[in-house]
């Protein structure tokens, strides 16, 4: 579902931008890389989240190993086993759910494999953001 409230079906093998702003202040963007999956009943098939914020490029991932599927992220290119911070981002949780925070412009991004959520405040972005835009 949208920031405005519609909801839209990820297909195909292809990346979508999630978070863009038109103008750029703060400058975060959240592209979503999607395969084929081929599941009917599936409405996306999420292959991972980057997320770039300022110097920093955070992937967010499933990773498969001896059959079971665990969350993994990276910060610049380099993987992070637990709960991590520096004075710009915050990531914590790893089982079920990873939640990026980004304090100075109040944002998160849940990230849970097969379903994600984006919180922005309105008072930074109202007005100045973009989505859905198909590479």
């Amino acid at each position: 579902m949208t920031f405005d409230g519609k909801s839209y079906s990820f297909h195909g093998n292809c990346s979508y931008y999630l978070v863009k702003e038109i103008i750029a202040k703060h400058e975060p963007t959240v592209v979503i890389n999607n395969h084929d999956c081929n599941l009917p009943d599936s409405s996306f098939c999420p292959q991972a989240l980057n997320i770039t914020y300022k110097s920093y490029r955070v992937l967010l991932t499933q990773r498969k190993t001896s059959g079971l599927v665990s969350n993994v992220a990276f910060v610049n290119q380099k993987q992070i086993f637990s709960d991590w911070s520096n004075s710009v981002l915050r990531l914590t949780g790893r089982e079920l759910m990873i939640i990026l925070e980004i304090p100075e412009i109040q944002s998160q991004v849940r990230y849970r494999g097969s379903s994600f959520s984006i919180h922005l405040p309105n008072s930074l972005f109202g007005g100045n953001k973009e989505a859905q835009c198909g590479e």
